[in-house]
């Protein structure tokens, strides 16, 4: 009963955050972050689209080929999209010979490096080992990416909105005794910012043993997530959970080929499978339509 009291409260130092964001570039706090968080659990999605019509910027005008624009009704309707052969054998083979020279962390559940190191497949110590950031925008390759015309396209469209370059990581996943939180191996939802889009390259093969990645089409609209699960806040949610509220078919599993991208509106319910075997590798941009919370929220753990 407290919090409801006091969330009209929050609700007016949010948005007065929010107009000091847009016209004096005055970073959200870490208050305002977590109200945005309990008013999307709350309405399902509408203060999002409020505070995104606000802060977002219109894109300039660019050319759109009948591609793109089917691309973009069906990342509407089901809230990914996945590309064929988007990187070249040339530029999986140049990514795996540069990163195989870079530093990185483990993470996981039980175990998480103090110091950087360099990843030793025969020395598994956590279920993901994640790069160094330093290392992946020195990358001339990722760099390309993170201006690619099509990359731009595609996040412009999605976002409907001029594109922020918000996040770059590189990971390997490992397999675990069981489903590893600090992973994502559970389902959940995304809330970086009022509305962002994550692509996620794959740099090598992912199939049933090496933990495909699960999405629940259509989750990503309003209300997309039922207020049963929005309810328990944001957290990790189990498949039992999940599973008793969405049909079978509604439940993607990407099997991907290395080279492949999958585009994606993680506002919706996803989660990487636990691995069985192997080793899941993974390169993943993000851009958002604002920089409200997109800064803060590494720090927040929340």
């Amino acid at each position: 009963m407290k919090n409801y009291i006091i969330l009209p409260f929050r609700v007016f130092i949010l948005f007065f955050e929010i107009i000091i964001l847009k016209f004096f570039k005055i970073q959200n706090t870490k208050l305002s972050f977590q109200t945005f968080i309990k008013l999307f659990c709350l309405t399902g999605g509408w203060s999002n689209d409020l505070i995104n019509l606000f802060l977002s910027k219109k894109y300039k005008k660019i050319a759109f080929s009948d591609k793109n624009e089917i691309f973009k009704k069906k990342f509407n309707e089901d809230g990914f999209f996945l590309v064929k052969e988007f990187l070249s054998k040339n530029d999986l083979e140049k990514t795996q010979s540069y990163l195989n020279k870079c530093q990185g962390k483990w993470f996981g559940d039980n175990y998480i490096s103090k110091e950087n190191e360099i990843l030793n497949i025969n020395n598994v110590k956590a279920a993901q080992y994640k790069y160094c950031t330093e290392d992946l925008l020195n990358f001339d390759l990722f760099q390309k990416l993170i201006t690619d015309p099509e990359i731009l396209k595609y996040s412009t469209l999605s976002l409907n909105a001029q594109p922020i370059l918000t996040g770059i990581h590189c990971w390997k996943s490992f397999p675990s005794t069981k489903p590893d939180t600090f992973s994502a191996q559970l389902w959940h939802f995304d809330m970086d910012s009022p509305k962002w889009v994550k692509f996620f390259f794959y740099l090598e093969d992912c199939n049933e043993d090496n933990g495909p990645h699960c999405f629940i089409k259509g989750s990503h609209k309003n209300n997309g997530i039922s207020y049963q699960l929005r309810k328990k806040g944001y957290v990790r949610l189990t498949d039992i959970e999940v599973e008793s509220n969405y049909k079978k078919n509604e439940i993607i599993e990407f099997k991907c080929r290395s080279g492949d991208l999958l585009i994606e509106n993680t506002r919706g319910l996803h989660k990487g499978k636990q691995l069985k075997s192997g080793s899941r590798f993974i390169f993943q941009l993000e851009f958002a339509s604002c920089l409200f919370g997109a800064i803060n929220i590494k720090k927040y753990n929340v």
